[in-house]
């Protein structure tokens, strides 16, 4: 898997062979929420398991705060945000097994308010503030040998600053040499983006509802991909880019493709198993779209195996899914 393309044949019963392309980036995030949680034995486990189902490129995704949806500010938690250190201590270990390193900073509230929808008092205050977190991150990821750096992640509510968001992609790349990119939320919201033609390839959190049904089937699935890849296509031509989902993940409980009752449906893992599958069927045949960094590896080792109803895939059906397409 490290040596190249990673070409995988798949036979449905309808005779449909699917490939996993050349181009295609086998990816995860790999998550921590502790300040050395990248660099402790269970990150090492993490790794391993991820490669193990194929994957290629992790994206490490230290996360920083604002205290409020209206702060002007954004730190790092001592007691929270991975420090420095152990995001190098990952990015090596990964590097020794064979993986590419993407860096992807966060920017949470601490209220529990989604990142795409603050809305800071004073924007020009807060662009400075995340302009320093930009500075940071992508020295560093310079100094961890990332392909690739994510300069923002779901700032929905921000994205509309053009002019910002131009100088700080020139501002990363005096620090960083590497494809740059964005994380915009769905598809509506890399629609909503003035500014992929300074970026390398348009980043989707690809977590837009398939569908109504709890239960749905593979083929039904990938039905529901259809106008979300119309969409795609139509943003492919209009900028130039590959498009490349920097974020794409399941619970694994009913009705998880739909967004469901999220985190309180019955689990689920064929459900979750369902949704990958049908997320490579429908995507892979696309020659504009790059891969999919799945959402989410737990560096800490949580939502692991059956009885866990959470994001991640491993120890979990769809784990299978991810070994028999990637590797």
């Amino acid at each position: 898997a490290g040596a190249g393309a990673v070409v995988v044949d798949r036979t449905d019963q309808s005779g449909t062979q699917w490939r996993l392309p050349p181009h295609w980036q086998a990816g995860a995030n790999l998550t921590a929420f502790l300040p050395d949680a990248y660099a402790e034995p269970a990150a090492d486990r993490a790794l391993l398991t991820a490669r193990a189902a194929g994957t290629e490129l992790v994206a490490l995704t230290p996360t920083s705060y604002m205290e409020t949806p209206e702060s002007t500010e954004i730190k790092a938690d001592p007691a929270k945000t991975p420090t420095d250190a152990s995001v190098l201590a990952a990015a090596r270990e990964a590097h020794r097994l064979g993986f590419d390193v993407a860096i992807k900073p966060h920017v949470d509230v601490r209220d529990g308010t989604f990142r795409g929808e603050i809305q800071p008092l004073d924007r020009e205050a807060w662009f400075a503030s995340y302009g320093e977190l930009v500075d940071h991150y992508a020295k560093l990821a310079q100094r961890a040998g990332a392909k690739t750096f994510v300069i923002g992640t779901e700032l929905t509510s921000m994205s509309g600053d053009e002019e910002q968001w131009r100088e700080l992609i020139s501002q990363a790349r005096e620090r960083f040499d590497g494809k740059i990119t964005f994380a915009a939320n769905w598809v509506d919201g890399a629609e909503a983006i003035g500014f992929w033609d300074a970026l390398d390839m348009i980043g989707i959190d690809g977590y837009m509802p398939l569908g109504t049904e709890a239960d749905p089937s593979v083929d039904e699935l990938v039905a529901e991909w259809g106008p979300y890849v119309e969409r795609m296509m139509a943003l492919h031509e209009r900028w130039g880019k590959r498009i490349l989902f920097t974020e794409l993940g399941y619970e694994s409980r009913l009705g998880t493709a739909a967004r469901i009752e999220q985190g309180t449906a019955p689990i689920s893992e064929a459900a979750q198993a369902n949704a990958y599958e049908a997320a490579f069927r429908a995507l892979t045949p696309l020659p504009f779209f790059r891969g999919i960094w799945w959402w989410e590896w737990s560096a800490e080792g949580i939502g692991i195996g059956p009885g866990d109803g959470g994001f991640s895939p491993e120890g979990k059906e769809a784990a299978d899914v991810l070994e028999d397409w990637q590797g």
